[in-house]
């Protein structure tokens, strides 16, 4: 069975995404579809550099609230619809 993907998770894996400032977060992206999908993930315009759907942030900061992450899947088949990621930092 051939499928276009669609993202399942898009997550920090924290409640709400709320993460404490200075620490080290991994925003996990992940999607189903045959062949196995690859993952854009941006912050806002700008892709980052993500690896298997999983990019990670150090030392976060209270700036990273500004942006808005999404994560979008690929397949020779097609691309996923987006999935939006807002991080809330608390200090």
């Amino acid at each position: 069975l051939i499928d276009a993907p669609a993202v399942q998770t898009f997550t920090t894996g924290t409640h709400r995404n709320t993460v404490i400032q200075g620490t080290t977060v991994e925003v996990t992206c992940s999607a189903n579809g045959y062949p196995a999908p690859t993952f854009t993930i941006k912050r806002g315009n700008k892709i980052v550099n993500s690896t298997g759907g999983r990019y990670v942030i150090r030392n976060i900061q209270l700036k990273e609230e500004d942006a808005m992450y999404t994560c979008e899947p690929n397949n020779t088949i097609g691309t996923g619809a987006k999935r939006e990621l807002k991080i809330t930092v608390q200090g």
